[in-house]
Protein backbone atom coordinates (compact mmCIF):
# COMPACT_ATOMS: atom_id res chain seq x y z
CA UNK A 1 0.00 0.00 0.00
CA UNK A 2 2.91 2.60 0.78
CA UNK A 3 4.39 1.85 -3.04
CA UNK A 4 0.77 2.89 -4.51
CA UNK A 5 0.23 6.01 -2.07
CA UNK A 6 3.90 7.07 -3.38
CA UNK A 7 2.80 5.93 -6.94
CA UNK A 8 -0.47 8.06 -7.03
CA UNK A 9 1.52 11.28 -5.09
CA UNK A 10 4.26 10.74 -7.82
CA UNK A 11 1.65 10.19 -10.26
CA UNK A 12 -0.43 13.57 -8.84
CA UNK A 13 3.35 15.50 -8.80
CA UNK A 14 4.02 14.42 -12.75
CA UNK A 15 0.21 15.33 -13.72
CA UNK A 16 -0.04 19.14 -12.27
CA UNK A 17 4.19 19.90 -13.56
CA UNK A 18 2.75 18.68 -16.81
CA UNK A 19 -0.42 20.54 -16.61
CA UNK A 20 1.40 23.60 -15.43
CA UNK A 21 3.55 23.39 -18.67
CA UNK A 22 0.86 22.88 -20.97
CA UNK A 23 -0.84 26.10 -19.58
CA UNK A 24 2.53 27.96 -19.87
CA UNK A 25 2.76 26.68 -23.38
CA UNK A 26 -0.83 27.34 -24.18
CA UNK A 27 -0.43 31.34 -22.90
CA UNK A 28 3.08 31.43 -25.18
CA UNK A 29 1.33 30.61 -28.07
CA UNK A 30 -1.86 31.96 -27.29
CA UNK A 31 0.87 35.82 -26.89
CA UNK A 32 2.26 34.63 -30.21
CA UNK A 33 -0.87 34.50 -32.27
CA UNK A 34 -2.25 37.62 -30.82
CA UNK A 35 1.21 39.33 -31.84
CA UNK A 36 0.85 37.85 -35.48
CA UNK A 37 -2.68 38.97 -35.47
CA UNK A 38 -2.28 42.17 -35.12
CA UNK A 39 0.83 42.52 -36.87
CA UNK A 40 -1.61 41.02 -40.06
CA UNK A 41 -4.81 43.48 -39.08
CA UNK A 42 -1.75 46.20 -39.06
CA UNK A 43 -0.70 45.38 -42.73
CA UNK A 44 -4.36 44.98 -43.71
CA UNK A 45 -5.10 48.08 -42.65
CA UNK A 46 -2.56 50.19 -44.09
CA UNK A 47 -2.56 48.24 -47.24
CA UNK A 48 -6.43 49.63 -47.07
CA UNK A 49 -5.29 53.21 -46.40
CA UNK A 50 -3.01 53.06 -49.18
CA UNK A 51 -5.45 52.04 -51.83
CA UNK A 52 -7.71 54.63 -50.74
CA UNK A 53 -5.14 57.24 -51.15
CA UNK A 54 -3.91 56.23 -54.44
CA UNK A 55 -7.42 54.79 -56.17
CA UNK A 56 -9.07 56.49 -58.99
CA UNK A 57 -11.58 57.92 -57.51
CA UNK A 58 -9.05 59.65 -54.91
CA UNK A 59 -7.37 61.20 -57.56
CA UNK A 60 -9.89 62.42 -58.82
CA UNK A 61 -11.44 63.99 -55.61
CA UNK A 62 -8.07 65.70 -54.93
CA UNK A 63 -8.44 66.83 -58.71
CA UNK A 64 -11.52 68.39 -58.48
CA UNK A 65 -10.85 69.41 -55.37
CA UNK A 66 -8.15 71.85 -56.99
CA UNK A 67 -10.28 72.65 -59.98
CA UNK A 68 -13.09 73.81 -57.65
CA UNK A 69 -10.52 76.05 -55.52
CA UNK A 70 -8.97 77.38 -58.61
CA UNK A 71 -11.66 78.31 -60.95
CA UNK A 72 -13.62 81.46 -59.96
CA UNK A 73 -17.32 79.50 -60.04
CA UNK A 74 -15.79 76.63 -58.00
CA UNK A 75 -16.31 74.27 -61.16
CA UNK A 76 -14.78 71.37 -61.21
CA UNK A 77 -14.75 70.53 -65.13
CA UNK A 78 -14.34 74.04 -67.36
CA UNK A 79 -15.40 72.70 -70.82
CA UNK A 80 -16.25 69.16 -71.73
CA UNK A 81 -17.86 69.48 -74.76
CA UNK A 82 -15.55 71.82 -76.28
CA UNK A 83 -18.46 74.05 -76.96
CA UNK A 84 -17.13 76.98 -75.53
CA UNK A 85 -14.06 77.05 -78.59
CA UNK A 86 -11.18 78.84 -77.15
CA UNK A 87 -10.83 78.75 -73.10
CA UNK A 88 -9.11 81.82 -71.53
CA UNK A 89 -7.50 81.15 -67.96
CA UNK A 90 -7.95 84.56 -66.82
CA UNK A 91 -12.43 84.02 -67.64
CA UNK A 92 -12.11 80.98 -65.47
CA UNK A 93 -9.44 81.98 -62.91
CA UNK A 94 -8.90 84.50 -60.11
CA UNK A 95 -5.34 86.08 -61.01
CA UNK A 96 -4.04 89.04 -59.02
CA UNK A 97 -2.46 91.11 -61.39
CA UNK A 98 0.01 93.90 -60.75
CA UNK A 99 -2.22 96.54 -60.74
CA UNK A 100 -3.65 95.15 -57.18
CA UNK A 101 -0.41 95.53 -55.88
CA UNK A 102 0.03 99.09 -57.22
CA UNK A 103 -3.55 100.09 -55.79
CA UNK A 104 -4.70 101.14 -59.13
CA UNK A 105 -8.19 101.58 -59.56
CA UNK A 106 -8.50 98.71 -62.31
CA UNK A 107 -8.70 95.90 -59.85
CA UNK A 108 -10.64 92.89 -60.89
CA UNK A 109 -13.83 93.15 -58.41
CA UNK A 110 -13.67 88.96 -58.18
CA UNK A 111 -10.05 89.43 -56.31
CA UNK A 112 -11.25 91.74 -54.04
CA UNK A 113 -14.41 89.95 -53.21
CA UNK A 114 -11.82 86.24 -52.75
CA UNK A 115 -9.35 88.33 -50.12
CA UNK A 116 -12.61 89.30 -48.20
CA UNK A 117 -13.48 85.59 -48.08
CA UNK A 118 -10.07 85.01 -47.23
CA UNK A 119 -9.76 87.41 -44.26
CA UNK A 120 -13.36 88.45 -42.85
CA UNK A 121 -11.48 89.97 -39.74
CA UNK A 122 -9.94 92.82 -42.35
Amino acid sequence: EKRQDKERRDNRARLKHHSMALAERMLKEEKAYQAQRAKALKARAQAKAYLEDFSTAAREARVDAYMSKQTATGQTILDPTRRLGVLYPSDHSVVKTRAFGLAMGNVDQRVVEELAQAHPDT
